[in-house]
């Protein structure tokens, strides 16, 4: 049995914002400017529309990797489960991306542990303050596919690639 869904999503409230500053314009309480601004405080990711490629049988044969942003071939995915219509989910990220984002994470971890440990040595608070901004950086830099498979950037080449 489905339910519907009622809760509060960024995509809702996106729409919810937009909807209300191109009021306040038409009504000329703000200026564009003014709504450009607000507009984009929750403008956030762009989401990949077409995340899944399916061959010409209509069976999933890539899918798009959140954390290296290509597609790679299904094989490359593990599953979470089943939808509603009792279709097979796959993860949002490869399993070459999960690991990436895994140890991305632990060393983000050790290196705060690391920075905390230092400033009870030193009780710098500026260099633990330091550190830990480093540490944050560095964990936001994604790692490059090193793969088996070939990762394809848009998802018109991997249509092309699966035709």
């Amino acid at each position: 049995m489905a339910t519907e869904k009622t809760w509060f999503t960024k995509t809702i409230a996106r729409e919810t914002l937009s909807a209300k500053t191109a009021e306040l314009l038409t009504n000329g309480d703000i200026t564009s400017d003014i709504k450009d601004a607000l507009d984009t405080l929750f403008a956030g990711r762009v989401v990949a529309s077409n995340t899944i490629v399916r061959d010409a049988d209509g069976d999933v044969v890539m899918k798009r990797c959140s954390y290296f942003e290509g597609y790679l071939p299904i094989e490359d995915f593990g599953t979470v489960g089943k939808d509603d219509n009792d279709e097979v989910k796959y993860s949002y990220q490869s399993k070459a991306g999960a690991s990436a984002a895994r140890k991305s994470k632990s060393t983000l971890e050790a290196a705060i542990k690391e920075a905390d440990e230092q400033l009870e040595v030193d009780e710098d608070v500026s260099a633990w303050k330091s550190a830990k901004a480093e540490a944050v950086i560095n964990s936001e830099v994604k790692a490059e596919y090193d793969g088996e498979s070939t990762l394809i950037a848009t998802y018109e080449d991997a249509c092309e690639a699966v035709a």
